[in-house]
């Protein structure tokens, strides 16, 4: 393993203190056990071999992502968890501590008691390769502001082939592929609120330039990863919010990006350069801006709300999306 990410625990404590030994490409001290999961897909797609390191009570933040990222794209993760919840332990380590095997079999992880005669989830573990390789066998063989859609296809046009692209899942991703598809872009499908998590991990694993496609709904369900970002300072990554002030794929809800000054929260989170865009017909010159700035660097850009022309679903497995990636990166 050559990328750490995750989030201390007391039983863990040599562990992490091993970790902070580790170069500062190679260990990502995670806000959140969920983020800790997404970098590491980042750093799996840039060639990385990963391990999330966790208390067990933090899986309950990661089902999410284990089920919308690392299972449906079929990407591999070692997780050390550690083992709360026997009755000498304290009360809020009980409830979940009990039934963190359960949870496990559950959702098909395969586990493993790292002690002397330790049980492991065998039956799960079989069930789970098995589906990972029907999965990946299936898949080879298989005035005005502008409009959401514009406003990707303008910031796809202005990147280069060598660029790395993280497209937020819902209508972005959708937008991005039918903009200009290439191999070098992640297409999200879920794990709403990850889009930074998984820029993050690319951008610390990587020297290329990433651009993370973000929206500001996404945003604002993953704000911990603002913190990570401007905490860490990556120079190489490129946050992209494309904000309507809504909820536009399920159904146009107003969020709360209409109060909230994103760029002000990415600034003060450690940003050295977050701006706004607000005003139609300075889209251009604000993302001129944007990516010759010193990164990381995020743009707020106001888009309208309005979808008038629907992207389709794009027409590839969420496992061809992975390797897709994985191999376009492995070549340079």
């Amino acid at each position: 393993m050559d990328f750490v990410a995750g989030v201390p625990c007391s039983y863990l404590k040599r562990f992490f203190a091993g970790c902070r030994e580790l170069p500062v490409s190679a260990f990502l001290p995670a806000v959140r056990e969920d983020h800790a999961v997404a970098a590491c897909v980042g750093a799996w797609l840039g060639g990385r071999r990963s391990i999330a390191a966790m208390q067990n009570s933090g899986l309950g933040y990661c089902l999410e992502v284990l089920t919308s990222l690392h299972l449906m794209y079929g990407v591999p993760l070692p997780m050390l968890v550690s083992d709360r919840g026997d009755p000498s332990d304290y009360e809020e380590h009980r409830i979940l501590g009990q039934r963190t095997r359960q949870l496990l079999d559950l959702f098909e992880i395969p586990w493993l008691e790292a002690r002397p005669g330790g049980r492991r989830g065998e039956m799960a573990g079989r069930r789970l390769r098995a589906r990972a390789q029907a999965r990946r066998a299936a898949g080879r063989q298989g005035g005005g502001r502008m409009t959401r859609a514009e406003a990707v296809a303008m910031a796809l046009a202005l990147l280069s082939d060598n660029d790395i692209v993280v497209a937020a899942d819902g209508a972005i991703a959708r937008e991005a592929y039918r903009a200009r598809d290439r191999a070098r872009t992640f297409y999200m499908l879920g794990s709403m609120g990850q889009v930074a998590s998984i820029a993050l991990g690319l951008a610390m694993t990587r020297m290329e330039r990433v651009v993370a496609l973000d929206g500001d709904g996404n945003l604002l369900m993953g704000f911990g990863g603002l913190a990570l970002v401007g905490g860490l300072k990556p120079p190489n990554l490129y946050h992209l919010v494309l904000d309507n002030g809504c909820y536009a794929t399920t159904g146009g809800q107003p969020a709360l990006s209409q109060q909230v000054d994103l760029a002000a929260a990415a600034a003060g989170s450690g940003y050295p350069w977050a701006r706004r865009c607000f005003a139609g017909d300075h889209e251009r010159e604000a993302m001129d801006a944007w990516l010759a700035a010193s990164g990381p660097a995020l743009l707020d850009l106001a888009v309208e709300a309005a979808d008038p022309d629907p992207a389709p679903r794009i027409p590839m497995t969420p496992v061809q999306m992975a390797d897709r990636v994985r191999v376009a990166l492995a070549r340079s």
